[in-house]
């Protein structure tokens, strides 16, 4: 699971994806990411902080849920690996640690950034969520407007 994915499931509740990245990702038994993911959290949510599209209290619950109650195993991938994918696929460096680390891991990347999925799906390595569990969340979501 990427930082994307992550902040997606706090900052857009109405995301389907982020909300069954979660659900699965997470709630079965945790998720690996790389070492750069905290500071990438932390970054996203101050700088909307900054910009005023969330307040300080908002940003400081984000960062302590994301980082200490989501389980959520930090990896370091080897840096050549991060140099070779971000090589071929054009990605950033800390971008390309995700998929560094799914490769290396051979494990499946959740992400919604778009260049970082492509990359993903390249390598056969893309998450994507079950279709019932896409239907069980538009179903609850949509009960739960119509309760409103």
């Amino acid at each position: 699971m990427d930082a994307s994915s992550a902040l997606a499931w706090i900052l857009e509740p109405e995301n389907l994806y982020a909300e069954a990245a979660l659900a699965e990702v997470v709630g079965s038994g945790g998720a690996v990411v790389p070492g750069n993911f905290p500071t990438e959290i932390v970054h996203v949510l101050i700088v909307r902080e900054r910009r005023g599209q969330i307040s300080r209290l908002e940003a400081s619950r984000a960062i302590d849920y994301v980082l200490n109650r989501l389980e959520l195993q930090a990896e370091f991938p080897s840096p050549l690996i991060v140099a070779d994918v971000s090589r071929k696929h054009r990605l950033t460096g800390y971008d390309a640690a995700y998929l560094a680390l799914a490769l290396e891991r051979g494990v499946e990347l959740a992400s919604i950034d778009k260049t970082l999925s492509a990359a993903a799906r390249a390598e056969g390595l893309a998450w994507m969520p079950s279709a019932s569990a896409l239907r069980t969340k538009k179903r609850k979501r949509d009960e739960k407007h119509h309760d409103l």
